[in-house]
């Protein structure tokens, strides 16, 4: 589904009502991490998403530790500056200087907690694959969602 102008800034909204910010020590752990100057504030995350072991809100130093899983940090910092979206996404609005642009990108992600351990997939936490998040040093520029997102923040536009 592609967005008009007035389609996207509702989604943008609705999409900001959805989701959390990053708190300012996940911020400065993530730039020591990936050893970067480059501001993280623009980074948000799906509001209560909890772990299913301790039932904690995931938040997005969970999402941004558990890519170490699977990247390096140097991996991680060349696609977060490099990347302006991600192979296979459907782009739904191409972004300007008032909405970002929106991707739907449909993979799943697997969240470690950063308080138990656990291993969440994106997908055993709602019944779907089911995630939303805007990460910086393109921040303003870029929020990728889930389909199933993606359709209920359309929902939620709507109203």
């Amino acid at each position: 589904m592609q967005l008009d102008k007035d389609q996207a800034k509702k989604f943008y909204e609705a999409f900001l009502d959805d989701t959390n910010p990053i708190q300012p020590h996940e911020e400065i752990i993530i730039q020591n991490i990936l050893r970067t100057k480059t501001s993280q504030s623009g980074w948000r995350f799906k509001k209560g998403i909890h772990c299913i072991g301790c039932k904690k809100e995931l938040t997005v130093l969970d999402l941004v530790l558990s890519s170490f899983d699977r990247h390096s940090p140097e991996d991680l910092r060349e696609f977060l500056d490099t990347k302006t979206f991600n192979e296979g996404a459907v782009i739904a609005y191409a972004g300007d200087d008032e909405v970002p642009k929106v991707q739907i990108f449909n993979h799943r992600l697997m969240i470690r907690c950063t308080s138990c351990g656990e291993e969440n997939e994106s997908a055993n936490l709602t019944g779907c694959d089911y995630y939303t998040y805007r990460r910086p040093p393109l921040a303003g520029l870029l929020v990728s969602v889930s389909q199933t997102c993606f359709d209920r923040l359309m929902v939620a536009a709507k109203d």
